[in-house]
């Protein structure tokens, strides 16, 4: 067997032990990892040798790119969810009457939902 191909799958072990805590740190690092382990599979899919470690790195950086879209898509949808909340609490601190609170939460909800599917797009 190549030693090339023995350390490039002991470097894949190790870094595949590793992403998972670096992916949980932060979302620039996750992307950071993402990338890494991408470049990694694309160089060991452009070698004739190690065609099965690529393969491998190639699935592991497909997961590691949904990760980093999925964590990216919730902290834009809580960041929303604040906006909302923030408003509905500045127009029920208004003085105004039952109707009038009512009509302008469902003005803020209607943008919301407008906002919403414009982030969906």
């Amino acid at each position: 067997m190549n030693i090339r191909a023995i350390a490039f799958g002991l470097l894949f072990c190790i870094g595949a032990s590793i992403v998972p805590v670096a992916a949980l740190a932060n979302e620039q690092k996750a992307k950071n990892t993402a990338i890494g382990v991408t470049a990694i599979s694309a160089y060991l899919l452009s070698q004739k040798k190690s065609r099965n470690a690529g393969i491998v790195g190639a699935a592991g950086s497909v997961y590691l790119w949904k990760k980093y879209d999925d964590s990216k898509k919730a902290r834009r949808k809580r960041a929303l969810a604040q906006q909302v909340r923030y408003r509905r609490h500045a127009a029920y601190a208004n003085s105004r009457s039952a109707s009038q609170r009512r009509y302008a939460v469902r003005q803020r909800s209607n943008r919301a939902k407008a906002a919403r599917a414009a982030w969906a797009r």
